[in-house]
């Protein structure tokens, strides 16, 4: 199209577009050095009542002074009469065009925030022009331009209206604008109002929020029929934080003018809170964020602590190892000043464990759904938890439990569940498996129904976690008890063959393969540290050696080797000898030193024979394992700890709990403390079926207690020592050559694994 003559002072550059009303150039201002916007009207459209009409649109629009409102810098008559007039050039893109960019997602400057932020400026616009007394009539986002400073415009008051003004042009019953945007009423042909502006601005409001319009159809008579009779579809907003705003929006576009808010004031109002509680929010993230990235670097020191402290507890154990605990303490400096120092440190670790805690607290009373210090939470809490449950403290793993559901959002719900896998091979194919739960019936750990049965193989892909027994048996084999852990989401794998039956010795039990935790009972005085451990398969006698036993071994040891035979007796300091020949018997007899009226001899009567041997240094301990024959010994520390344990880590043989009556201890008799029979006390029976491991008599092992050597290790409590030794992770030490009436031993026998 033909450009307009314009006056002197004014070049055209370009066409910037035109619309219904009117067609717009950019031009370079001689008088001012500048370019401006000159818009006049089209050819098309120049009448008498078109000039009319946009001289008043172009006074109108110059009466209106805002940041948000295009200001107005002349006014006049091209060559050939139409009327024109300039204003600041402005450059940018209306908010339909960034609406509809960002529903193609390809609009990134501009969040749904920022143009919410963007609106709030159209509506103070809009106040100062109601404060003139002037309806926009034509709010809608084509009429919104927004700059690429951040700048914005409501544009286009050409259909506005003075209503305080007696204007044919803009009177009722004339209905202009977008139907999609006009209020009800004034689609009937009722006044414009500010409510109508106001609901307006909530269409625009609606369609930031959700990137559609309230209503939709094909024309735009069956648009204004939805207009008038539909009700405002529910807001979809997938950003919750925005919330908030669904109330003003609602009520916006309320049908009826008097339920709308009240004013332009009002509806800002209730903007601009939203908006300062956006910006509340932001600055809260942003502090949270710093806050997030100290507490990362707290943690971080606090973890290098952990890793020193591990160091000083090994050099602590190798400086232990080489220094007695009877040294005086002038030769033991170093190992009191390293033990001081890993206090020290022990303590300073903590606190910097609870600061950076602290420190990721304070991240969610700034935001509380951080997700990023939620996760940090989550995962210093797993981890203390899985730590607290492998050291068996329950109270501590309960509480980090807690915590761990506080803020792990749904991310370990199956970790914590716990459930895991087992699946079991046993030789010979065919034989009969059962696997049953470890149910605690009182005090003590007791086999559940079978859960499963099979022939050979099992296999549970979903099983809870927690204590199993599974038993195996088959002709010519001996019967098997083999205790099963199956840890927190673990996959466990059970392999072994069952022993032929001439393999294993009467009254002996066997015990198969095993890959255990060992240790780690804090409450148990030398328990060794907690780690994994594979033991191979052996067999242990069921009950400790009895005098009736070791009285046999005596007899032929007087019949064949008499000189060994007087090292070998039983006996004790204050008492002498207690075994001693009695012709009546042929044979050795226990406690025949004591009068026959003794109290304690009256009470044993005959069943002195089932008494734990007592008062035999290790040396008779090894001596009788070699008169059994080849492949018997004493048991080894980690041997007889699986023995009396299983796989579960139970604190005792048979559970986690401890009364004086479930085994022989120093408090478990009415009368002062006195030898027992092995099998007096049923309860003291580990999950192999071994019986008292925990009470009745301490006993040697194979293994040394210290790595120096001097001294042997002894295991579990007995009838003249207190409940402390029960735990079955305790571990003291005698010398080798040591007699003592509260220790005996029993013996294993080696296996094929």
């Amino acid at each position: 199209m033909k450009s307009a003559p314009l006056p002197s002072r004014y070049e055209n550059l370009e066409e910037l577009g035109q619309g219904g009303q009117g067609v717009v150039y950019r031009v370079f201002d001689h008088v001012l050095s500048r370019e401006a916007a000159l818009k006049t009207l089209p050819r098309r459209l120049d009448s008498q009542q078109a000039r009319e009409f946009f001289v008043r649109e172009a006074r109108l629009a110059a009466r209106l002074q805002h940041p948000s409102i295009i200001p107005i810098h002349d006014l006049g008559e091209l060559p050939d009469g139409r009327p024109y007039y300039t204003m600041l050039l402005v450059k940018g893109r209306s908010l339909l065009d960034v609406l509809e960019a960002r529903d193609e997602q390809g609009e990134r400057n501009w969040s749904t925030t920022r143009l919410i932020q963007a609106l709030l400026s159209v509506a103070q616009a809009l106040r100062v022009a109601h404060d003139e007394n002037v309806l926009h009539r034509d709010i809608k986002p084509g009429n919104i331009l927004l700059g690429k400073s951040g700048e914005v415009w409501l544009v286009d008051w050409g259909i506005a209206k003075d209503v305080l003004a007696d204007d044919p042009m803009t009177s009722t019953g004339v209905t202009k604008g977008t139907p999609a945007y006009i209020a009800p009423e004034v689609l009937i042909g009722k006044p414009a109002t500010v409510r109508s502006d106001l609901y307006s601005l909530g269409v625009v409001l609606y369609a930031i929020l959700t990137s559609n319009l309230p209503f939709h159809a094909d024309n735009a008579a069956e648009l204004i029929a939805s207009v008038l009779r539909d009700p405002v579809p529910p807001l979809e907003c997938d950003n919750p934080e925005l919330a908030g705003l669904e109330r003003l929006c609602l009520r916006s576009l309320a049908r009826e003018p008097r339920d709308r808010p009240e004013s332009v004031d009002s509806w800002i109002a209730e903007l601009q809170a939203f908006l300062d509680g956006v910006r509340d929010a932001e600055q809260s993230r942003q502090a949270a964020d710093e806050l997030h990235q100290l507490a990362g670097s707290m943690f971080a020191r606090h973890q290098g602590m952990r890793s020193e402290l591990a160091r000083l507890e090994e050099e602590l154990g190798d400086l232990e190892s080489v220094h007695p605990s009877w040294q005086p303490i002038e030769e033991k400096e170093a190992l009191i000043a390293l033990s001081k120092k890993r206090d020290e440190l022990h303590e300073a670790s903590w606190r910097s464990f609870l600061e950076a805690v602290n420190c990721y607290t304070d991240v969610l009373v700034h935001s509380p759904e951080h997700a990023s210090a939620r996760a940090s939470l989550t995962d210093i809490f797993w981890s203390r938890f899985l730590d607290a449950e492998r050291r068996m403290e329950p109270l501590e793993a309960s509480t980090y439990r807690v915590l761990v559901e506080r803020y792990h959002d749904g991310q370990l719900e199956r970790e914590l569940d716990g459930r895991g896998s087992l699946s079991v091979e046993v030789e010979p194919p065919g034989c009969d498996l059962t696997l049953h739960a470890q149910w605690e019936r009182g005090l003590v750990m007791t086999d559940g129904p079978p859960l499963v049965l099979g022939r050979g193989r099992l296999s549970e892909p979903d099983i809870a976690m927690g204590s199993y027994v599974l038993m195996a048996s088959a002709p010519g084999r001996v019967s098997v008890r083999h205790p099963v852990w199956v840890g927190r989401g673990e996959k466990v794998e059970v392999a072994f063959c069952l022993p032929r039956a001439a393999s294993v010795p009467e009254g002996h039990v066997p015990v198969m393969e095993s890959e255990v935790w060992i240790g780690g009972d804090a409450k148990a005085m030398n328990s060794h540290p907690l780690r994994r451990v594979r033991v191979g398969s052996f067999a242990m006698k069921r009950f400790p050696v009895t005098f009736g036993e070791y009285c046999r071994y005596l007899d032929e040891l007087r019949a064949e080797r008499s000189d060994e035979l007087e090292i070998r007796l039983p006996r004790t300091d204050a008492e002498g000898m207690i075994c001693a020949w009695d012709d009546s018997l042929g044979g050795h007899r226990a406690f025949a030193h004591l009068p026959e009226e003794d109290d304690y001899r009256v009470r044993i009567g005959e069943n002195w024979r089932r008494v734990p041997v007592f008062s035999v240094t290790r040396e008779d301990a090894v001596a009788y394992c070699r008169w059994l024959g080849d492949g018997y010994r004493l048991p080894s520390s980690l041997e007889w700890e699986l023995s009396a344990r299983g796989a579960d880590r139970r604190v005792y043989p048979w559970g986690n709990r401890i009364d004086p009556a479930l085994a022989h201890f120093q408090s478990s008799l009415a009368t002062e403390p006195e030898p027992g029979v092995v099998d007096a006390f049923p309860e003291d029976c580990s999950p192999y079926g071994i019986r008292s491991l925990a009470g009745c008599i301490q006993e040697w092992t194979g293994s040394d207690f210290d790595v120096r050597r001097q001294l042997c290790e002894v295991r579990g409590s007995g009838w003249s020592v207190s409940l402390v030794a029960a735990r079955s992770a305790w571990r003291g030490g005698a010398s080798a050559s040591h007699r003592h009436p509260f220790l005996g031993f029993r013996v294993v026998r080696e296996l094929e694994s």
